[in-house]
């Protein structure tokens, strides 16, 4: 889910390479110039980078504290090491974008779009996120009872029943976590079968049976963590179907 650039097109550049390029005025820039690029220690704190495009571009151990970023093109980035801190993301794509365990304290994501981004381990206390902000909200109802949906092994979908004090968690992706739930219905994708369990993909000693509960004893309470512990569920059925369609 989380690509770190296309290894086949990534070129280097040097700190000064990418200071040069955005002082030549906008109309004469080399379009792309920013994309799929490789930048280590560098300084670019305060640096402008709105509106560029740097799609799948990694910044490893760069100083890029105060930075804007505003409107900017962050699909799959990768920022190991570097320091994000008080950055501007308003309006920003981070679609991807790898800033696991990254410090983007005090940063501004107002209306940016953050579906898939890697958090895990990431600071980011006193960030601004708005209603605006894609991706950083709860997906499921915070409180009381909600249906979710999966997909077993052979294509069989479980419609669960979340109780109202069921613990649940999303990250960034469409993917939410409960600690447990209990089997409702199990049938095929076209509906024309039902069956009386389902065995998980995940766990091939893990069965869904109709009208029994289903505990997830390592639920992992933590948000943002990369395939955390839990009953992984999605609140729409053919949300489910497609995820499964793409990763089985």
């Amino acid at each position: 889910m989380f690509s770190v650039g296309r290894g086949d097109v990534m070129k280097t550049c040097s700190e000064k390479e990418v200071k040069d390029y955005l002082q030549i005025p906008s109309e004469k820039r080399e379009k792309d110039f920013l994309s799929n690029i490789i930048v280590e220690n560098a300084d670019f704190a305060g640096l402008d980078f709105s509106n560029q495009n740097l799609e799948y571009s990694s910044f490893w151990n760069c100083n890029l504290e105060g930075a804007n970023f505003s409107r900017a093109f962050l699909k799959h980035g990768c920022f190991t090491g570097s320091n994000l801190k008080n950055c501007n993301f308003r309006n920003a794509n981070l679609v991807e974008a790898d800033l696991r365990r990254i410090d983007i304290s005090g940063s501004d994501f107002t209306d940016a779009d953050m579906r898939f981004t890697a958090l895990e381990g990431a600071d980011m206390s006193n960030i601004i996120v708005t209603d605006g902000t894609n991706g950083m909200h709860m997906l499921c109802p915070e409180e009381g009872a909600f249906i979710g949906w999966k997909v077993c092994f052979d294509y069989r979908i479980v419609m669960l029943l979340v109780p109202a004090d069921a613990k649940r968690r999303n990250g960034t992706s469409l993917e939410i976590r409960v600690d447990k739930a209990k089997v409702m219905t199990i049938t095929s994708v076209d509906y024309k079968e039902n069956f009386d369990e389902a065995m998980s993909y995940v766990d091939q000693d893990f069965f869904y049976k109709k009208g029994q509960w289903v505990f997830a004893n390592n639920f992992d309470d933590r948000r943002f963590v990369d395939s955390a512990g839990g009953i992984h569920i999605w609140m729409d059925r053919q949300a489910a179907v497609d995820y499964m369609a793409k990763n089985v």
